[in-house]
This record gives structure tokens, sequence and C-alpha cells, in this order.
């Protein structure tokens, strides 16, 4: 209570402690002053979803988000981390975060290879995506000794990245959106069809939504990105079971575009940064081949298809220069109220307006056709705002400061 007392009003997120240890319970019986819980003093949930949790499971699944297994050696039951840590929750629809998840190596609590566990720690960042977490931390940095140095992303002795570190560095460096705080993202028609295995064993399907909650191994796993220039980033894995020291599982596909596309690149990101295959444009209503021949099948760690629509807009990032910006904000900062001003860029056409903090999170929402508008931000916490707004395919942006 004193820590949120005390960070909340200077915009600092509040995580509650994690269930997956020993204090891994939120009080529901409200104990704490006031009767209220712990969860009452948290903007977030909190846990672990370390792969022992499962390692029995007839499955062998690659983490514990949602799928029963051996989550109940700690005694909290067999409902997966997401539904354990809600039901335990007084608030059991707050957003959630993992102040730590990872994959085990050299040998302890049933560790693997690196080799093997540098496909499933970036597996791990995308599938904690797929499920809503809101943001993730991999144990541990470095192998500083004991426990770490079984989980480590790079050497204590000159930071070296290892085979796992150098894997999500490269992941990020591929998909990661540079500079921008918010977008407005947009829809991409696409299928996946022909899935053919190409070593010997039964097809896995691309069941649409797939979250793992089935705890099944029989399917392709999939996250939809886009950055605010409209390029698209579909990552696509088998969920196969990596750890066993099956090595060449992979599957053939045909990536169906309907729309077409002004251009498609594959990376593999497990091997670098470099494009795989350059498959050019692709004419509306045709397909590329994901398969062993142009080294693009969909393998046990993920493949990144690049799309770059046909009608893609690039929008510009004015967020660190305001200046060049059509929007007029001002008083900025502002204290009170802020007048924005958008005249430039309407002819009384509708458009939606946003503003968001820097973690992401909305203060303000609006659409209608008015060229500008006054917005009280006496409910502002200080800090900086982006203020997003959306006119059909254009999106603008601007920087507000609350003082």
């Amino acid at each position: 209570q004193s820590i949120w007392n005390y960070a909340h009003p200077l915009g600092m997120e509040v995580y509650a402690w994690t269930l997956g240890g020993q204090a891994g319970y939120y009080r529901k019986d409200g104990l704490l002053n006031g009767g209220a819980t712990v969860d009452d003093y948290c903007d977030y949930l909190n846990f672990h979803p370390y792969h022992w949790y499962t390692y029995n499971y007839s499955a062998s699944k690659m983490n514990g988000l949602w799928q029963n297994g051996d989550f109940d050696k700690l005694g909290y039951g067999t409902s997966g981390c997401i539904n354990q840590v809600r039901s335990m929750a007084e608030n059991p629809t707050k957003p959630f975060v993992s102040t730590e998840f990872g994959w085990c190596i050299n040998g302890r609590e049933n560790g693997i290879s690196i080799n093997y566990a540098k496909k499933y720690v970036v597996r791990n960042c995308f599938e904690n995506f797929n499920a809503g977490m809101h943001r993730g931390f991999i144990f541990s940095l470095t192998n500083y000794g004991g426990a770490g140095a079984d989980y480590s992303l790079a050497s204590a002795a000159n930071g070296s990245l290892n085979a796992i570190g150098q894997t999500i560095a490269n992941t990020i460096s591929i998909v990661q959106e540079p500079g921008k705080s918010t977008i407005s993202t947009t829809s991409l028609n696409y299928s996946l069809t022909d899935i053919l295995s190409t070593s010997g064993k039964t097809s896995l399907t691309f069941p649409t939504g797939t979250d793992d909650r089935n705890a099944q191994n029989d399917e392709i796993h999939h996250t939809l990105l886009q950055k605010s220039n409209g390029v698209y980033y579909l990552v696509l894995w088998c969920d196969y079971d990596s750890h066993k020291g099956e090595d060449g599982w992979a599957q053939n596909a045909i990536l169906n575009l309907p729309a077409g596309a002004s251009s498609v690149k594959a990376y593999l990101p497990m091997n670098g940064t470099g494009v795989v295959k350059d498959y050019g444009a692709v004419a509306p209503g045709s397909s590329v081949a994901l398969n062993t021949t142009n080294g693009s099948s969909i393998p046990d760690h993920p493949l990144i298809v690049e799309i770059t629509p046909a009608t893609a807009t690039s929008a510009s990032d004015l967020i660190d220069n305001p200046s060049v910006s059509p929007i007029n904000v001002s008083p900025n900062p502002a204290s009170d109220f802020v007048t924005i001003d958008f005249t430039n860029i309407l002819n009384n056409e509708l458009s939606h307006v946003k503003i968001v903090d820097l973690a992401g999170r909305n203060v303000y929402e609006s659409s209608g056709t008015a060229a500008s508008m006054k917005i009280s931000t006496l409910k502002f916490l200080k800090g900086v705002y982006i203020i997003n707004i959306r006119k059909g395919d254009e999106m603008y942006n601007s920087k507000l400061i609350i003082e």
C-alpha cells in the first residue's frame, strides 16, 4: 500500500508479487488495512510461467500459460498460470505481467541444451504476447552464478550474448518499431493452406486464433504484428517438443494473400537478421510457397514473414519532431486543458482522436468530424503523452506534455 501511494501518483506501474513463490497468493480474505487485498494496490497481476510447471505433462509444452499440467507442483492446482493467477486475485480482470520467464539449460531442473533452449525462449516471448501479457522479463541477463547460470542470455564476464540472447536480439532487430509510442493497426487478409510435413510426421494444423489453451502440440502457432509504415510481420512456428532432441522438424505451406503485396520477405532470427528468401511482389489472389526449397519452411522456431501491402500508407513519425506535425497543440506544456487543432488535415471528414501515455494506456478517445477540440487535462498525470489522429488510412501524431 505504501509503494502504491508513492509510485502511482508519479505514473509508475505497480506489479503484484508473483504467483509461483512462497508469497504466491493475494490474500482474498482482505486482511490488509481497510479490508483491502494485495492486488487492490497493483496495476498488474504477476506470475512466472517457467517450463518446470509442465515438464511432467504428457504434451511437454513449453510453458504453463493456459494448459493443465504439473502446475500443482507448488500446490496451486492444475489450471494453468493465467487461470490460476486470476482465481487468486480479488480483481481477476486486471492485466498481467511476468517478472520472470525463460528456459533452463545445462541440465538443472530438466534443462535442455542451449541449442534447443534458443528455440523455446523466443517462442515463449510470442506465446506470452498472444496470451495478452503486458510485459515480460526474461530471467536472467547474465550467468552470474547459481540459478542464473542455467537461464542466462549473456556472459557475466564480458556481456557477450549466448545463442539464446543472440536469437532474442535478432528477433527484436527484425520486428521492432523504431521510435513510435502508438500506432493504429489495420487487418491483413491471409490464410495458410497445403501444410505438409518435411520430416515424415503428421502435418500440423493452423487453427485461427490459436493461443495454446488446449495443450496441443499439433498446431502451427502465429503472431501478426504491424509497424507504423503499414508493413506486416507474420511470425509462424511449429508448436513441437524441440527439447526431445529431434532436429529437422518443419512444415511446408502455402501463404495465400488475396490482396497481394508489393513485397514479401522471410527471416529466420535463430540464424541471423538477413533475408532468407525474397519473394518480391505478389499479385492479388496469388500466394507464396513456404518450403524447404526456398529455405523458408516453418520450423519449430519463429519464421518471420515480412509482408508489405500493395496499398501500404506510410505514417511518418512526428513524435520526436512535433514542429513538423500538421496538428496544432496549445498550450503545450499544458496543465488544466489543451486545445488540439487539426484543420490542416480534415475537411469535414470523420476522424478518430486518441491520447495515450508512454506505456500505451488510453487516457482519452473520441470520434467525430470537428477539426478542433478542447480537452480537460486535470486528471492527467504529469508526463509525456502521444496524440494520435486517424483519418481513413492516414495517421498523424504529436506530443503533449502535462506539467
